[in-house]
């Protein structure tokens, strides 16, 4: 009887110290699987972020090509006009330069909201990555609660057979 309750006691053992192991390696995976997701989001957001660089660039690139365009059908003419006559030459620059200056306000304007838009994505993008960091902070520390707690009863289930058993034994 002493070996065979023994015997129990050392399986009881083997079966607790599986689970232990058990339970490390699933919260190692879950530790991993939470740093891949942060890290993934993070490259979404690089990769979103890189875009709206990108966008913004060719954006003032197409804004300079088309101010450049403007300004030579402008200068072509006020040549016309300025063979016509002279006053028609400093009126037709003047209207030049209001259109210019016009076309350079709506630019900085449009320059400006691509901007304030740029930021709001960039926020959003942040506000996210933070938002799932902590979901997944959050789901890790239940699942160690939840591992604390199956621990602590799996260890009173022992005790309980261990005084089972040890009351057993004293009365046989």
């Amino acid at each position: 009887l002493r070996a065979l309750a023994q015997s129990h006691d050392e399986a009881a053992a083997r079966w607790a110290a599986d689970r232990e192991v058990a339970a490390a390696k699933a919260k190692v995976a879950r530790e991993r699987a939470a740093g891949e997701a942060t890290v993934a989001a993070k490259k979404r957001y690089e990769a979103e972020l890189q875009k709206e660089r990108q966008l913004q660039a060719e954006e003032r690139e197409r804004a300079l090509k088309a101010a450049a365009a403007s300004a030579a059908r402008s200068k072509e003419l006020a040549l016309t006009k300025a063979a016509a006559a002279a006053t028609s030459v400093a009126e037709s620059a003047r209207d030049v330069a209001l259109a210019e200056q016009r076309e350079r306000l709506v630019r900085e304007k449009d320059e400006a909201i691509r901007e304030a838009r740029a930021a709001l994505a960039f926020e959003a993008a942040r506000l996210q990555l933070g938002a799932e960091s902590a979901k997944a902070q959050q789901q890790l520390k239940l699942e160690q609660t939840e591992q604390r707690a199956v621990i602590k009863a799996d260890q009173s289930q022992l005790e309980w057979q261990r005084q089972t058993q040890e009351a057993v034994d004293r009365a046989r």
